[in-house]
């Protein structure tokens, strides 16, 4: 290969990568003309890389052996130039003429675009067209296209990702801490340590929300359950321990039945006589 030739392919290689560049900025909404201008400073500096491939390959090509390698060596650079090379000069060697005038092929396909869609409504009319025929783009819609506004349209998101958000947003806070006292006196609502507004005495009441107050405080009747005397020390003290149980705020009904139980099944068994040596 001569140095000759090697230039002919470098040339064809960058006049390839010229349209490819060209025709890249023409999709991304550059006008031709600009597209050209932009190219023509790139042209340079890629007809000189591919010229100086081009050149090494033709060098390479006329020496039998590079000094101071084996001739396997030598055939592996030769083989990779050679690739390189290829690769530099794809689909360029029948395609010279492709990209010779870049602003005058856009503007052709331009031209040739325009007069099809010209022939093609001349062809509507001659056929006998509907008279209600009309451009898309020409004018205002018809009643039957309404506008269809965003704003109108009805939002569903997935519970999956709305949770996920939320979870998100919840993790972040947690690391970045309350910014106020307002903030944080969410947190403590959240953790059970203030009650939520409006403000509800059966906040958290967890099984005693179906309990009436009436339970708690009027206790007479599980006094019936049990034989135990109506007047003298006993009963004046399960009086006592009725008037206790119902004052206190923080028991269940559950858990005072079961105190009112134990001093029952307790004094029943004293009067039978079974804790006498505990008196002795």
């Amino acid at each position: 290969m001569t140095n000759q030739a090697a230039k002919r392919i470098a040339e064809k290689a960058a006049i390839v990568a010229r349209a490819e560049q060209f025709y890249r900025l023409i999709q991304q909404g550059v006008s031709a003309a600009k597209a050209n201008k932009q190219t023509q400073g790139e042209f340079k500096e890629m007809l000189d890389r591919y010229t100086q491939l081009a050149s090494e390959q033709a060098k390479m090509r006329a020496q039998p052996t590079h000094p101071g390698e084996s001739k396997e060596q030598w055939q592996k650079h030769l083989d990779e130039l050679t690739e390189q090379c290829k690769m530099s000069i794809m689909m360029a060697i029948n395609r010279k003429d492709f990209a010779d005038n870049f602003v005058t092929d856009e503007e052709q396909l331009q031209r040739d675009y325009i007069e099809k869609r010209e022939r093609q409504v001349l062809e509507l009319k001659m056929k006998g067209a509907d008279s209600t025929y009309r451009k898309m783009f020409s004018g205002r819609f018809p009643d039957e296209f309404k506008p269809l506004f965003v704003g109108d349209l009805e939002e569903r998101p997935l519970k999956f990702w709305r949770e996920w958000d939320e979870r998100r947003t919840q993790i972040v806070g947690q690391g970045l801490g309350p910014r106020n006292l307002f903030e944080e006196q969410m947190q403590w609502t959240k953790r059970g340590m203030m009650w939520p507004y409006p403000i509800d005495n059966d906040f958290m009441a967890g099984e005693e929300e179906n309990v009436s107050f009436a339970d708690h405080v009027f206790l007479e009747s599980e006094m019936a359950k049990y034989k135990l005397p109506r007047t003298g020390p006993i009963a004046q003290f399960m009086e006592l321990v009725l008037n206790g149980l119902s004052r206190n705020p923080f028991m269940s009904v559950t858990k005072k039945r079961e105190h009112i139980k134990w001093y029952a099944e307790y004094f029943t068994d004293a009067l039978k006589g079974k804790y006498k040596e505990l008196f002795v």
